[in-house]
């Protein structure tokens, strides 16, 4: 489908239906994230086909809407539920038999999250370290920011990433994409495109790093098994038992993201060399088990001292000669 059909001509309507009945009840919505749709998505599509089949509907549709809309069922009758499934349902090809279509429900959507879930669903760029490889690539200048031009070529790659030689990418299709997130990303219009805003385009598990926090709940809970584990999600290129170039600079990305969601391209660059200058203590180019150990211990001690820990390594690290 194009990225254009997103602009639904009732999609003002059928998110305009439910928030009437929201507003009734003194109730807001609650924003859904592209990567809740799709996990909720995916536990119905079973056979991952971008399909889900019409005796799963209503199960879905239910979930779908507690998710995005606070207290929904609590608060609405049964046949305010049904005549809301019953919009969702309009418009069905019959073709379908039924089923409904990860496209047609994206045109269901907020037009933001439509096209997050249609791109996610597309895209075989699925890893941190793959999207760090792609990044490099287009960043041509080394700026930390790409341009429109260079954005449309990112989503081709991500779109084509691991496709045979011989397979023909649609161009046309990046060039949509990279016209319908334009908005969306670049907000001042300036036309340059951040490492933050686009690193958006993965789904969020993808930041291993933040998710060993959240299970520890700090970095100083880490332990050795969830470092070790940590070494082993982002050494994916070589398998080597260390992380370096793409690998290392993702590992980076998340760390930052995790700590603080402002960040830049040139602060990996810079994290990356503070980090191998102060970790590396084999000098051998690389980041093995032990020394990534030593950057998060770092990083937890220097925390402890009140503020941004990233922050307070990177000082302390910079102003030793």
């Amino acid at each position: 489908m194009s990225i254009a059909d997103l602009d639904f001509m009732n999609i003002t309507q059928r998110r305009n239906y439910i928030d009437e009945k929201l507003r009734e009840k003194g109730l807001e919505k609650v924003p859904l994230s592209a990567d809740r749709f799709l996990e909720i998505w995916s536990h119905y599509d079973k056979d991952g086909n971008l399909t889900i089949e019409e005796q799963e509907l209503d199960s879905f549709l239910d979930e779908y809407l507690t998710s995005a809309y606070a207290k929904y069922v609590e608060v609405m009758k049964d046949n305010e539920i049904k005549g809301i499934k019953k919009v969702y349902m309009q418009g069905l090809n019959a073709e379908e038999g039924g089923r409904i279509s990860l496209g047609y429900m994206a045109k269901l959507l907020p037009v933001e999250l439509g096209i997050f879930v249609l791109f996610r669903s597309e895209s075989r760029t699925k890893t941190a370290v793959e999207f760090m490889e792609i990044w490099k690539k287009y960043d041509k200048d080394l700026s930390g920011y790409i341009d429109a031009n260079e954005f449309t070529l990112l989503l081709a790659e991500m779109l084509r990433n691991n496709a045979s030689p011989s397979e023909k990418i649609d161009c046309s299709k990046a060039r949509e994409y990279a016209e319908a997130f334009l908005p969306f990303f670049d907000v001042n219009g300036d036309g340059n495109l951040g490492l933050n805003e686009l690193a958006r385009l993965l789904p969020s598990r993808e930041n291993f790093v933040q998710a060993a926090v959240d299970k520890a709940f700090s970095l100083e809970g880490l332990k050795p098994k969830d470092i070790q584990s940590l070494l082993e999600k982002y050494d994916k290129q070589d398998v080597n038992g260390s992380l370096e170039g793409n690998e290392l600079s993702a590992f980076v990305r998340d760390i930052l993201a995790a700590s603080n969601s402002d960040y830049t391209a040139q602060d990996v660059k810079d994290f990356e060399k503070v980090i191998m200058k102060v970790c590396d203590t084999d000098a051998n180019g690389s980041i093995d088990a032990k020394e990534l150990n030593l950057i998060i211990t770092s990083i937890a001690q220097a925390k402890r001292k009140g503020g941004d820990g990233i922050k307070n390594f990177y000082a302390a690290t910079c102003s030793k000669k």
